[in-house]
C-alpha cells in the first residue's frame, strides 16, 4: 500500500490483522488515504467547475472537509447571485439587484458593490431619459427628481438638464409672447390692406368716369386728392408695422437659436454619462481583483497539507529510529507525504475556480454596456429635441423672410401712391385740357390696384404663417 501511495494512488486499500502499534497505524493510514482520497477527487471536480459533487467529511473537527463544504456553498451561492444579476441585466431589467445579506466578509462586499454600481449608474440615467423624453415631447416644466442623490459628473449632468428646462421654458415664453404680438399685428396689417384694396378699387372706378367727368370733376378732383392722401398715411403705417413684424421675427429667430444651443449642451451631458459608464467598467474591473482575496481559503488547505506532510515526517522519522522494523513505516509516511502534496496542487485548481468567477464579473461589464446603450437612447431624444429647435428657426425664418417681402412691397406702394397724388394735382390744375390724362390716370390706378391686391394676398399669407407657428408653439408646456 505504501507503493501504492508514493505512486500517487491512494485508493487502494490496506488490510492488516496485526493489533499492535504497526496494525493500528497502518489502519489510520488506510482511513487517512480514503479520507483524502475523497477530498481529492471532490477537490478536483470543484476546480473543473462541478459545484454538485459530494465532499467526505469525517466529523466535526475534521477541518479540510468542513472548509471545502463551505467553500464550496459560497462559490456556488456568489456565482448563482452574479448569475442573476447578469441575466436581468442583459435583459434590460436594470431594476434588479443582488441579495447581499446572504453572504458576510468579502462575498458580501463583492455583491453590495456591485448593487451599489449599479445604483449609482442606472439612478441617474433612467431619470435624466425620462427628462429628456419629457423635453422631447415639448414639456418644459420637468425637472429632474430633487430627492435623487447623485455626485460628481452626475450632479453637473443634473443641473445642466434642469437648465436646459429654465432656460428654454423662459425662451419658449418670450417666444410665443413674440408671436402673439406679431400675429395681433399681422391681423391689423390685413385689416389694413383690406381697406386699402377696397379704396384703391374706388378710385379705379372714378378714374374710368372721369374722361366723361371732366367739366363736373372739380369737387371729385378734390376728394380723390383727399382720398389718395388717406391712402399715403395708410401705406406708411403699413410699411412701419412691416418693419416691426421683421424686427421681432428676427429675435424669435435669436432666442430660437439660443434654446438651440441649450439642446446641443445637453448633447454634450449625455455624452458625459457614457464616459461615466465606460469608467464604471473600470470600477467592476477592480472588484475582480478583489475576488483574490478568496484565496485565503486555498491557504487554509495548504496550511493543512503542511500539517500532514510534518505528520509523514514524525512518523518517518520514529521509522528510522526504530531501523529495520519501522521500514514499513518510513515507507507510509513517504506516501502521505506524497499525499499531501497532492492536495496542495488540488488547492491550486479551485484557485482556478476564482478566475471563474472573474468571467462572471466580465458578463456584468457586458451589461454595463447594455447601459450604455440605453444612456445613448436618451442622447437620441436630445438629438430630436435639437430637431425640433432647427423646425421652430426654419418657419421662423420663412416669416421672417415674408415680413421683408411685405416691407419692400408696401414701400413700392407708398411710392406708387405719390406718384397717384401727383397725377391728380396736375389733373386738377388742368381739368379742361386733361381728358386723355384722365384716362392714363385710370390706367396707372388699376396698376396700382394689382400691387396693393398683391401685397393684401402677402400679408394673408404672412398672418397664416404667424397662426401656424402659434399653434405649433402651443405644443410646448412652459407655463
Amino acid at each position: 500500500m505504501a507503493a501504492k501511495f508514493a505512486e500517487g494512488d491512494i485508493s487502494t486499500g490496506l488490510v492488516i490483522d496485526q493489533e499492535d502499534e504497526t496494525g493500528r497505524l497502518a489502519r489510520a493510514f488506510a482511513r487517512l488515504g480514503e479520507n483524502l482520497e475523497g477530498k481529492s477527487v471532490a477537490a478536483g471536480a470543484i476546480a473543473d467547475g462541478d459545484l454538485s459533487v459530494d465532499i467526505p467529511v469525517a466529523g466535526p473537527k475534521d477541518r479540510l472537509g468542513n472548509a471545502m463544504v463551505t467553500m464550496r456553498q459560497n462559490i456556488r451561492q456568489i456565482v448563482e447571485e452574479i448569475g442573476k444579476i447578469s441575466e436581468h441585466s442583459g435583459k434590460g431589467d436594470l431594476s434588479f439587484r443582488g441579495n447581499h445579506a446572504g453572504f458576510s466578509g468579502e462575498y458580501e462586499s463583492i455583491i453590495f458593490g456591485l448593487n451599489e454600481t449599479l445604483d449609482g449608474v442606472v439612478t441617474p440615467v433612467t431619470e435624466a431619459m425620462m427628462l429628456a423624453d419629457g423635453y422631447a415631447k415639448g414639456n418644459f416644466l420637468e425637472r429632474f427628481n430633487p430627492s435623487l442623490k447623485v455626485e460628481g459628473d452626475f450632479a453637473m449632468f443634473r443641473a445642466s438638464l434642469d437648465q436646459i428646462g429654465i432656460s428654454a421654458s423662459a425662451a419658449m415664453n418670450e417666444v410665443k409672447d413674440e408671436v402673439i404680438n406679431l400675429k395681433s399685428v399681422m391681423e391689423e396689417t390685413n385689416s389694413n390692406a383690406g381697406g386699402l384694396l377696397d379704396t384703391a378699387n374706388v378710385i379705379s372706378k372714378n378714374s374710368d368716369s372721369v374722361g366723361s367727368l371732366a367739366e363736373r370733376s372739380g369737387s371729385g378732383l378734390r376728394q380723390t386728392l383727399t382720398a389718395m392722401e388717406d391712402l399715403s398715411l395708410t401705406v406708411s403705417s403699413v410699411a412701419a408695422k412691416a418693419g416691426q413684424a421683421s424686427d421681432m421675427a428676427n429675435h424669435a429667430v435669436d432666442l430660437s437659436n439660443k434654446g438651440f444651443g441649450l439642446a446641443g449642451d445637453a448633447e454634450k451631458g449625455m455624452e458625459a454619462i457614457i464616459e461615466s459608464v465606460d469608467e464604471t467598467n473600470v470600477i467592476i474591473s477592480d472588484i475582480a481583483g478583489q475576488m483574490e482575496e478568496i484565496g485565503n481559503i486555498v491557504d487554509v488547505i495548504t496550511g493543512i497539507s503542511e500539517q500532514t506532510g510534518l505528520l509523514a515526517l514524525n512518523a518517518a522519522i520514529e521509522a528510522a529510529r526504530a531501523g529495520d522494523a519501522g521500514r514499513g513505516f518510513a515507507v507510509v509516511a513517504d506516501e502521505v507525504k506524497t499525499l499531501a502534496l497532492e492536495s496542495q496542487k488540488s488547492a491550486e485548481n479551485i484557485a482556478a475556480i476564482i478566475g471563474n468567477l472573474q468571467k462572471k464579473s466580465q458578463v456584468v461589464s457586458e451589461s454595463m454596456k447594455t447601459s450604455a446603450t440605453e444612456v445613448k437612447a436618451g442622447n437620441k431624444a436630445v438629438r430630436e429635441t435639437i430637431g425640433v429647435f432647427k423646425q421652430i428657426v426654419d418657419a421662423i425664418n420663412a416669416v421672417n423672410a415674408n415680413m421683408s417681402e411685405v416691407a419692400g412691397a408696401t414701400e413700392e406702394q407708398a411710392a406708387a401712391v405719390q406718384e397717384i397724388t401727383a397725377s391728380v394735382n396736375e389733373v386738377g390744375a388742368l381739368v379742361q385740357q386733361t381728358a386723355k390724362e384722365a384716362v392714363d390716370s385710370a390706367t396707372t390706378t388699376k396698376e396700382a390696384t394689382m400691387s396693393i391686391d398683391q401685397i393684401s394676398r402677402a400679408i394673408s399669407e404672412a398672418t397664416r404663417s404667424v397662426g401656424v407657428i402659434s399653434d405649433e408653439m402651443e405644443r410646448f408646456v412652459t407655463k
